[in-house]
């Protein structure tokens, strides 16, 4: 079996897994309500691929941003003075 004949079974397979999952009963915890006129977001840095077409449509929307770098590091070597 080649790859261009196995090509439609491979798809189907695909599409029968999402169909599949999407009859789970999911369980959605609502801790508060959106504030939906509060635009602030947190993004991840950088503008490569489809990041940086969200950040530019988010700003033209009017939507604060701050960007999430990741955690404080220290590093220090033990018991060298």
């Amino acid at each position: 079996m080649t790859i261009s004949n196995s090509f439609p079974l491979l798809v189907g397979i695909f599409f029968s897994l999402i169909i599949s999952g999407c009859g789970r009963n999911v369980n959605i915890n609502k801790y508060y309500d959106i504030d939906t006129t509060e635009k602030s977001i947190t993004v991840p840095p950088g503008s490569s691929l489809l990041i940086g077409a969200f950040k530019k449509s988010l700003s033209t929307n009017g939507w604060k941003m701050s960007v999430y770098r990741g955690p404080e590091v220290e590093e220090s070597a033990k018991g060298l003075s």
